[in-house]
């Protein structure tokens, strides 16, 4: 078993911008699906009660949903990825988080905020969010604005979890 501090290490020494692609776009793609649904549910759910308590959550949300666990957001946990900030070779911290995921933020309080400058906020966020697919899935290195501006970048990570989710998903397979 590798050890997950050697692991950082391994990875912060790589080539940040040339190196080979840290994880699966799909992958990325469907785990940053379940961050939003779980993130949206909460703060539209939060609009309904309280006032100003789904922007504060919001921004916290954004900015910290990649640093739980070992810089796992739950749908990178199910997926088996992991967000590393590379100039130390550890998790992300709240300050990057928050830049990698600025586009997600400003779609979210677009959506709370309504009018005209709601408007503005979700259309420019929904216009940074067509970028950020563009990279993910056509550039060779895999990764996003975010990633550049917030000095992070995703990695696969297979723990016991992940391996046993897999190993379902093959047996399954192979009954069907």
């Amino acid at each position: 078993m590798v050890n997950p501090e050697a692991r950082y290490q391994q990875l912060a020494k790589e080539p940040y911008v040339t190196g080979k692609r840290g994880a699966n776009p799909e992958n990325r793609f469907w785990a940053k699906a379940i961050d939003v649904v779980l993130i949206y549910g909460f703060t539209m759910s939060l609009s309904f009660f309280l006032i100003w308590m789904p922007f504060f959550f919001a921004v916290l949300g954004w900015g910290m949903i990649d640093s739980i666990g070992r810089g796992q957001s739950p749908g990178k946990w199910l997926l088996g990825l992991h967000t590393i900030e590379v100039r130390k070779g550890h998790k992300v911290g709240l300050y990057h988080g928050l830049i990698r995921n600025l586009p997600f933020l400003q779609v979210n309080c677009g959506l709370l905020l309504g009018g005209l400058w709601g408007f503005l906020f979700v259309s420019t966020g929904i216009l940074w969010l067509a970028l950020e697919g563009y990279f993910t899935f056509q550039v060779s290195t895999g990764i996003r604005v975010g990633d550049v501006l917030g000095y992070t970048r995703v990695f696969d990570y297979k723990d016991a979890h992940t391996q046993f989710i897999e190993q379902f998903l093959l047996d399954d397979a192979s009954h069907n």
